[in-house]
């Protein structure tokens, strides 16, 4: 393993570790905005503009058009919060769609459970294909795909379920520099307790080996931002990830995994850590086994690249050395120039000498000039000025008191640090509003209409 490359990867590490105890807002995600995939944990959920592999239709439909192989995967994972563990499993499969050019087909079945909490079982089918837009020259195709969504979701683990039926759809824009842009547009669905949700991705590979992501999502009252790294060692073999991590139920998390291609078999895993405090109940892990049919084996693909690399500096030798006989004859020439041209630039430099002598004396006198003008100039406005008027200083009015508790009736869109922050004038004493309406808050949006009792500040 590069130690060069471990090292660029351990600082951008660290800064996203640092960026991720930064304090976060009220609202929090819930296992309605929960996708599942290894690979996409390790990197903190910044996977909808990479979405590869049989998972990464969770994050994007349209990530796995124009597959070449058969792929098939499996994910597991468990995430913990004050509310309530949440345990998921997860299958997709997907193949190439024969009678269409890059297109594919798949399907995915994901379960989730909160502990005391609601429950999800979702079924996918997707569709997905390369498409380029006439009159829009693009350095390569779009990726475009969508999922047909089959959900039953309850409230609870013994509340009956609710069936819905719902859309993702997604496209994924590409560089040859290695740059990808993604929007994805999911659960568009005709279950009311599901918000559909926008996501907003993009990422960078710099040097074959090192990927940075981002990911904006927004779903109803929750705008979230997830940036995600990841590394690449030894052609593939190894790949370290990191990331914010998925905050369930409002934990903030850090997230951390690795990924291993054995191809045709690859495997990923991921961890979140809680930031705020490590006695602090969060966190969760996920493994995911991926296997691709008819997909050629690592090694053999390593000692093809590494043919294909000696041939082509084989090929690359050759033509140093006719550039090496092209740059001899050409320095000949260049030589006998130059002897020419050497008597001219003397000349030249005599010239330029005189010149720049030439141009400082003048500028000199342009100074000179500038600074008498100025001179006249504030010699006038002293003499034309008015002289200065005396000012009224207007007595300052005394602040009304204010009379507490007070009364407010909650309007849509409110929150309890939208509140704090009027009548306290600091967003972060909402826990002092939030004592006093207990009975008015449901998971930790204040009720639209309720009249709340304003205590006095802290």
């Amino acid at each position: 393993m590069n130690s060069q490359r471990l090292r660029v990867f351990s600082r951008i590490t660290l800064l996203l570790f640092i960026f991720s105890l930064v304090p976060r807002r009220l609202w929090a995600d819930n296992l309605f905005d929960f996708r599942p995939g290894a690979a996409g944990m390790g990197m903190g959920m910044a996977y909808s503009s990479i979405a590869s592999g049989p998972d990464g239709l969770f994050f994007n439909p349209a990530g796995t058009a124009n597959t070449a192989y058969t792929q098939t995967g499996g994910t597991m994972g468990r995430l913990d919060s004050p509310n309530g563990p949440m345990s998921y499993d997860a299958l997709s499969y997907v193949r190439p769609y024969d009678p269409k050019n890059t297109a594919t087909v798949g399907a995915a079945y994901l379960g989730e459970q909160q502990t005391n909490g609601p429950g999800q079982n979702t079924l996918l089918l997707n569709y997905a294909q390369d498409w380029s837009p006439q009159g829009i020259p693009l350095s390569n195709p779009l990726q475009v795909g969508a999922n047909m969504q089959f959900i039953n979701d309850s409230k609870g683990p013994h509340s009956p379920g609710t069936f819905g039926i719902g859309l993702d759809a997604g496209v994924i824009a590409r560089s040859n520099s290695g740059l990808r842009s993604s929007l994805t547009v999911m659960n568009l669905t005709t279950e009311s307790n599901i918000p559909a949700a926008l996501d907003l991705g993009s990422s960078y590979t710099w040097h074959k080996w090192l990927t940075l992501a981002g990911d904006i999502y927004q779903q109803q009252h929750l705008l979230e931002f997830y940036p995600g790294l990841e590394a690449s060692f030894d052609e593939g073999l190894l790949k370290l990830r990191t990331g914010k991590g998925f905050q369930l139920d409002g934990i903030p998390q850090w997230a951390f995994g690795f990924g291993i291609d054995l191809s045709p078999v690859t495997l990923d895993v991921a961890w979140d850590f809680p930031t705020s405090s490590i006695n602090r109940q969060g966190g969760g892990y996920e493994v995911s086994f991926n296997y691709f049919f008819g997909a050629p084996s690592f090694w053999s693909k390593f000692v093809g690249n590494a043919a294909q690399e000696a041939e082509s500096l084989k090929e690359e030798i050759q033509s140093l050395g006719e550039q090496e006989s092209q740059t001899q004859t050409a320095l000949k020439t260049v030589q006998t120039g130059k002897d020419i041209t050497s008597g001219e630039l003397n000349v030249l430099e005599s010239r330029v000498k005189d010149l720049q002598d030439q141009y400082q004396t003048l500028q000199k006198k342009n100074d000179e000039l500038k600074y008498q003008i100025k001179k006249s100039e504030l010699k006038n406005q002293l003499l034309n000025a008015p002289p200065p008027q005396p000012q009224e200083i207007p007595r300052p009015k005394a602040a009304p008191k204010a009379l507490w508790p007070q009364k407010h009736t909650i309007e849509a869109g409110e929150t309890l640090r939208s509140l704090a922050k009027k009548y306290y004038h600091n967003p972060d004493d909402w826990e002092v509003i939030y004592d006093a309406n207990q009975d008015k808050i449901n998971r930790g949006i204040p009720e639209e209409g309720s009249v709340f009792t304003i205590p006095p500040p802290p």
